[in-house]
Protein backbone atom coordinates (compact mmCIF):
# COMPACT_ATOMS: atom_id res chain seq x y z
CA UNK A 1 0.00 0.00 0.00
CA UNK A 2 1.31 3.47 -0.78
CA UNK A 3 1.65 5.97 1.73
CA UNK A 4 2.33 9.51 1.37
CA UNK A 5 2.65 12.42 3.27
CA UNK A 6 -0.18 14.65 4.85
CA UNK A 7 -0.73 17.95 4.11
CA UNK A 8 -3.32 20.88 5.52
CA UNK A 9 -5.82 22.23 3.00
CA UNK A 10 -5.70 26.12 3.44
CA UNK A 11 -8.05 28.62 3.36
CA UNK A 12 -8.39 28.98 -0.57
CA UNK A 13 -8.28 25.25 -1.26
CA UNK A 14 -4.46 24.98 -2.03
CA UNK A 15 -2.17 22.44 -0.59
CA UNK A 16 1.60 22.81 -0.89
CA UNK A 17 3.15 19.65 -2.96
CA UNK A 18 6.58 18.04 -0.90
CA UNK A 19 9.46 19.15 -2.44
CA UNK A 20 10.71 15.74 -1.96
CA UNK A 21 7.78 14.56 -4.71
CA UNK A 22 8.23 17.52 -6.81
CA UNK A 23 11.45 16.57 -7.13
CA UNK A 24 10.74 12.85 -7.78
CA UNK A 25 9.14 14.12 -10.57
CA UNK A 26 10.87 16.45 -11.73
CA UNK A 27 8.22 19.44 -11.23
CA UNK A 28 9.42 22.73 -10.94
CA UNK A 29 8.18 26.43 -10.49
CA UNK A 30 6.06 27.35 -13.22
CA UNK A 31 5.16 23.78 -14.54
CA UNK A 32 1.57 22.95 -15.16
CA UNK A 33 -0.53 20.16 -13.80
CA UNK A 34 -3.58 18.21 -14.29
CA UNK A 35 -5.96 17.32 -12.00
CA UNK A 36 -8.54 14.41 -12.07
CA UNK A 37 -11.29 13.62 -9.64
CA UNK A 38 -13.59 10.95 -8.68
CA UNK A 39 -15.36 9.64 -5.93
CA UNK A 40 -12.12 8.29 -4.12
CA UNK A 41 -10.05 11.49 -4.41
CA UNK A 42 -7.50 13.08 -6.73
CA UNK A 43 -4.84 12.74 -9.07
CA UNK A 44 -2.38 15.36 -10.05
CA UNK A 45 -0.36 14.53 -13.04
CA UNK A 46 2.72 16.85 -15.05
CA UNK A 47 0.75 16.23 -18.44
CA UNK A 48 3.87 15.10 -20.93
CA UNK A 49 2.74 16.56 -24.53
CA UNK A 50 0.92 20.36 -23.78
CA UNK A 51 2.60 22.58 -26.22
CA UNK A 52 5.12 24.86 -24.49
CA UNK A 53 3.61 28.07 -26.22
CA UNK A 54 0.23 27.95 -25.41
CA UNK A 55 0.08 25.41 -22.62
CA UNK A 56 -2.81 23.90 -24.45
CA UNK A 57 -2.38 22.07 -27.55
CA UNK A 58 -1.17 18.68 -27.90
CA UNK A 59 2.62 18.43 -29.20
CA UNK A 60 2.99 17.95 -33.00
CA UNK A 61 6.51 19.17 -33.76
CA UNK A 62 9.52 18.88 -30.91
CA UNK A 63 12.94 20.42 -31.12
CA UNK A 64 15.27 21.02 -28.15
CA UNK A 65 12.91 19.69 -25.82
CA UNK A 66 10.40 22.68 -26.49
CA UNK A 67 6.55 20.91 -27.95
CA UNK A 68 4.96 22.58 -30.27
CA UNK A 69 0.88 22.10 -30.82
CA UNK A 70 -0.21 22.98 -34.52
CA UNK A 71 -2.10 25.97 -34.34
CA UNK A 72 1.20 27.56 -33.07
CA UNK A 73 3.61 26.09 -35.24
CA UNK A 74 1.68 28.00 -37.91
CA UNK A 75 1.58 31.17 -35.77
CA UNK A 76 5.29 30.91 -35.64
CA UNK A 77 5.57 29.76 -39.33
CA UNK A 78 3.80 33.37 -40.28
CA UNK A 79 6.13 35.53 -38.64
CA UNK A 80 8.92 34.26 -40.89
Amino acid sequence: MKRGIIRKIDDLGRIVLPKEMRDTVGIKPGDKLEVFADENGFEVVKPLDLCSWCGRGEKKFSKNGKNVCLKCAKEIASWL
